[in-house]
């Protein structure tokens, strides 16, 4: 009797443990602002991880949308990665590009803003 309740109590554990591991984890793509004509990277500093994959095995994809470092606005860009037990993580990072309109030199330090200013 003894062993049987070990037993049932041992496959209540199993069926209680996650067999899909955890979600991977996406770190560094906080929110950003930059200046007109700045160069931005979506991956500078940006780093995936899992509890149980490497970088090699996680499908990483980027959806930059209609970003436009030459134009001001707000623009969203998506992060998502999935693990090989199907585990999805999805980050929406905000990158904001405004005019440098307030250069100390007095003027834009962006060349193709000051011809179509």
């Amino acid at each position: 009797k003894r062993l049987t309740l070990i037993q049932e109590t041992l496959e209540k554990l199993k069926r209680s443990i996650n067999d899909k591991g955890l979600a991977p984890v996406i770190n560094g793509a906080s929110d950003i602002q930059i200046n007109i004509g700045d160069a931005f990277d979506p991956l500078k500093g940006v780093t995936f991880t899992d509890d149980r994959d490497t970088i090699e095995h996680l499908k990483v994809s980027i959806d930059t949308g209609n970003f436009n470092n030459m134009v001001p606005g707000t623009y969203k860009i998506r992060y998502t990665v999935i693990d090989r037990d199907g585990n999805i993580t999805e980050l929406i990072r905000t990158v904001v590009v405004k005019a440098d309109n307030n250069n100390s030199s007095g003027g834009s330090s962006c060349l193709y803003c000051w011809f179509y200013r």
